[in-house]
């Protein structure tokens, strides 16, 4: 495994975020975010995006769904199901959707959507 100064450059920071750790069950892999023998193919899901911050436009869709993985991987898979579902469904019916995927909702509407339908 490389030290951290080798890998402080690759993961843009001065330090490790808590999603940067080692997985200790598979200790040549970092967890969903890392992978140093495939960097190409790992990428983070999320960044700070100055460009729309404090517009409310940020799609909470893929941090909602990060709370459905984590429930399935604590066994509450039935709540996650229940997420997954609710949020396929208002992109299937498409009519309160963030501005990326073609809507004019706002972060707090998309997000009371999918409430609404769990």
């Amino acid at each position: 495994m490389q030290s951290v100064p080798q890998l402080n450059p690759l993961c843009g920071s001065p330090g490790f975020r808590l999603n940067d750790l080692p997985n200790p069950a598979t200790p040549h892999h970092f967890t969903l975010f890392f992978d140093v023998h495939a960097l190409h193919q790992k990428h983070r899901v999320h960044g700070s995006a100055p460009d729309i911050a404090g517009k409310s436009i940020a799609n909470p869709l893929a941090s909602i769904r990060s709370a459905a993985l984590m429930l399935r991987h604590l066994g509450y898979g039935k709540g996650a199901e229940r997420i997954e579902s609710a949020v396929d469904e208002v992109i299937r019916i498409g009519t309160v959707l963030t501005p990326d995927l073609g809507g004019k909702s706002k972060t707090e509407e998309v997000t009371a959507e999918v409430l609404k339908r769990i």
